[in-house]
């Protein structure tokens, strides 16, 4: 098969495991990924057809922005291909005030 090398610029992204004491907003609200595999799949990809999850659980100390290590999964159960490289996004925590 004849490989090959796309980008795509996904902006289904979303957080879990976010402390219930912050609340948190994306400042990143796209990424540039990059997915390898036979040329004949990936002409068939969109962007759609990748989820962004940023875990927070345990990151989140103090408020202000920072960067966290994302995990990229493709739709599905083809395997053929995989996002290369590792990617962040930038998240911003809010601490919550005790009325909210």
């Amino acid at each position: 098969a004849d490989y090959g090398k796309l980008d795509f610029s996904v902006s289904n992204i979303s957080v879990m495991n976010a402390p219930d004491n912050f609340d948190v907003e994306l400042i990143t609200d796209e990424l540039l990924i990059s997915v390898m595999g036979p040329s004949e799949e990936l002409s068939k990809l969109t962007a759609n057809d990748f989820f962004i999850t940023a875990d927070l659980f345990g990151k989140i100390q103090h408020e202000g922005s920072q960067d966290v290590t994302v995990t990229i999964q493709p739709k599905g159960n083809n395997k053929n291909y995989w996002v290369t490289g590792s990617y962040k996004i930038t998240i911003y925590a809010r601490e919550k005030t005790q009325e909210e």
